[in-house]
């Protein structure tokens, strides 16, 4: 799964609550994977390391579920993205349970889970009612192996999954192109 051209919008809008947007691939399992950024200004986020001090700018993101279990990809300091457009991938050329996970075109990190392939979805939270949120990816697209040749391929349908949010209201502009305003 992978966004870019533009990519993923990451906002630097102070906040006062957690605050998730990423695509994620969910097997019928319940096991997952997912990337994108977190701004935290509570310290809930389970990924964080250490807690953050307010205001927070927004993090990298990138989270492995297997039995509810989750692996991070450790926070550090470093790993700050500024706001605007980030293309962010994760694929698994080999179409086995191993994913490489890329931001703006550069390696981040390798994860084992117990898939293959899955479910691809958009996902944005937030964690505190009153509060509002915007997530955008422009440039959806999955990845395809055909006779041995990997290729990425833009979504051919979008549609509202899951919502969980009364005030939730999704925006589509063809298939590859989502946003969420809460």
């Amino acid at each position: 799964m992978a966004v870019w051209g533009p990519g993923e919008l990451v906002s630097d809008v102070p906040e006062s609550c957690l605050r998730i947007s990423l695509i994620a691939e969910v097997a019928s399992s319940g096991n997952s994977l997912e990337i994108g950024w977190h701004k935290d200004a509570t310290g809930e986020a389970e990924c964080w390391y250490p807690v953050p001090v307010p205001p927070d700018p927004p993090h990298i993101l990138i989270i492995v579920y297997v039995n509810d279990q989750p692996t991070c990809f450790t926070h550090q300091s470093g790993y700050i993205l500024s706001a605007g457009y980030h293309g962010f991938r994760a694929q698994n050329p080999d179409l086995n349970s191993t994913w490489d996970f890329y931001i703006d075109g550069d390696y981040y990190w390798t994860a084992t889970t117990s898939f293959a392939s899955a479910t691809v979805l958009t996902n944005a939270e937030r964690y505190g009612d009153g509060t509002s949120s915007y997530s955008e990816w422009d440039g959806l697209r999955f990845q395809s192996k055909v006779n041995g040749v990997v290729s990425w391929k833009p979504w051919v349908s979008s549609y509202e999954y899951f919502n969980n949010d009364p005030v939730y209201d999704p925006y589509f502009y063809g298939d590859t192109h989502v946003y969420v305003r809460l």
